[in-house]
């Protein structure tokens, strides 16, 4: 991850703007059915922690894990009614959380930056028990996202898909195109081009004014013992 620091720099309110919330049944898929109620959680990679929230809004303890300092500063501003969070400046290969102290680790369209060889040992050191069934919670979501591979062992994990519709204005979807990781900043010579491809792209497709995208969630979940140390995902 410490490669990649800067991933999404200068992009945190375009990412809090246009990137999707989770679905309901993905939180319900984790705490009514895999039993994951009074977890306390490290979301590595939080962002501006559109899904903290939603592990907040169940009552867990969260300690979500971001390395760069703008994502964080809005996910204080968006998490401030939550006392349970504990926003910690920081990467996974070296997260700042005491030992023992987690119960789950997920990862949300974050575990293929991470250096493996760094971040798994990490994981076990602050994971209450490494032995668990179920301790960490990979997930990747885009637009029609294909069904990922797993990082787990062969048949040493569950995984569940859930494909939502969500429904932009322009400002959202131009910001939700902003937040990639290779589009341009306000910086840049291309941006305006590239902010008018996008509205061309919005006119022609909007209905009422609005567009339609099809996501697909992919969440794979296993025990950390379990995960390749030597792994592209």
């Amino acid at each position: 991850m410490s490669k990649h620091v800067n991933t999404h720099g200068q992009k945190a309110e375009s990412y809090n703007i246009g990137r999707p919330d989770y679905p309901k049944e993905f939180y319900s898929f984790l705490y009514e059915e895999l039993g994951f109620k009074n977890a306390i959680i490290a979301d590595i990679g939080a962002g501006t922690g559109k899904v903290t929230k939603g592990f907040l809004a169940k009552g867990s303890t969260v300690y979500a894990i971001e390395p760069d300092a703008d994502m964080i500063k809005v996910l204080c501003n968006n998490l401030a009614g939550f006392p349970g969070c504990i926003p910690i400046i920081s990467t996974a290969e070296n997260t700042g959380i005491p030992d023992g102290k987690i119960d789950i680790i997920f990862c949300g369209n974050s575990y293929h930056w991470f250096d493996k060889s760094a971040a798994i040992p990490e994981f076990k050191r602050i994971l209450r028990d490494t032995n668990r069934k179920y301790n960490i919670v990979i997930s990747s979501l885009g637009p029609g996202c294909a069904k990922t591979e797993s990082p787990f062992e062969d048949g040493m994990f569950v995984e569940k898909t859930f494909e939502y519709t969500v429904c932009n204005g322009f400002h959202e979807f131009l910001h939700g195109h902003l937040s990639a990781s290779n589009a341009p900043t306000a910086d840049e010579d291309c941006f305006e081009e590239y902010c008018e491809s996008i509205k061309q792209t919005f006119e022609k497709e909007c209905i009422n004014g609005q567009v339609e995208t099809k996501f697909t969630l992919h969440v794979i979940i296993g025990n950390v013992n379990n995960l390749k140390l030597c792994q592209a995902f």
